[in-house]
């Protein structure tokens, strides 16, 4: 079986750090480094809204783990050069917001 290299996902400790997901996203497109945030909680789908299902107070660990989380490049083609960047780039970015 081979891979398909879609996703790498990490949990920002927002608690942590003195800026937000957005924010911190923005930062690494600052340090040259593209991701965006690819998949929201079925429960907030605008279809499941239409339904009458709110946000407010459903699935709150997935809402939470939906504020904090987010994707880093991740593509067959790679480099190990690439992968520096990223790391050095989170890195940097949470060292430079650490509360």
């Amino acid at each position: 079986m081979r891979h398909a290299w879609h996703l790498y996902v990490i949990q920002l400790d927002l608690e942590q750090l003195t800026l937000n997901r957005a924010q911190f996203i923005e930062a690494l497109h600052a340090q040259n480094i593209g991701t965006s945030v690819h998949f929201i909680p079925v429960h907030l789908h605008p279809t499941i809204a239409r339904l009458g299902v709110t946000s407010g107070g459903i699935c709150p660990r997935q809402n939470a783990s939906m504020i904090a989380s987010c994707p880093l490049p991740l593509f067959p083609k790679m480099t190990e050069r690439d992968v520096e960047d990223v790391i050095a780039a989170v890195r940097k970015i949470i060292s430079q917001h650490r509360r």
